[in-house]
């Protein structure tokens, strides 16, 4: 099983007027604390919205594959990383999505303290803001 890379930020992600809705949609529902739902046919970039608009690609870089995920150091003008990218596994749990998604939030959490010790005037005692937004994706049976 193969799996096609997916457009980097820097330079093959165009930002279209659905993406800018898309974006628009997260937003509102970290500010507003909602629930969202995003559907649509396969293949219309919700995905790869979501891959850009968490910056998913670096992310996923830091923290390496699921789930035996390692802890690199990040860049020191990287982060905060306020949203997190899940993808279940097709056959799960309750129990099973709470412990990947707590797994993940806390290797988020990790990477971003990690950022802060390249700042020379970091107050002791005060940790990086925690990310505020998981967006569930689908994993279609062909991965």
């Amino acid at each position: 099983m193969t799996v096609s890379p997916l457009p980097s930020r820097s330079t093959d992600f165009i930002v279209t007027k659905e993406y800018r809705r898309f974006a628009e949609f997260c937003d509102a529902c970290r500010d507003n604390r909602y629930i969202g739902l995003c559907y649509g046919a396969p293949g219309v970039g919700k995905t790869v919205s979501a891959r850009e608009y968490a910056h998913w690609g670096d992310l996923d870089q830091l923290l390496g594959p699921p789930p035996y995920r390692y802890s690199g150091v990040p860049a020191p003008d990287s982060g905060p990383w306020r949203t997190v990218l899940y993808t279940p596994g097709v056959i799960n749990t309750p129990r099973t999505v709470a412990r990947e998604v707590d797994g993940l939030w806390a290797a988020v959490i990790g990477a971003a303290v990690r950022a802060t010790w390249y700042v020379t005037e970091h107050p002791t005692g005060v940790r990086p803001p925690a990310p505020d937004l998981v967006i569930v994706g689908t994993r279609s049976a062909g991965l």
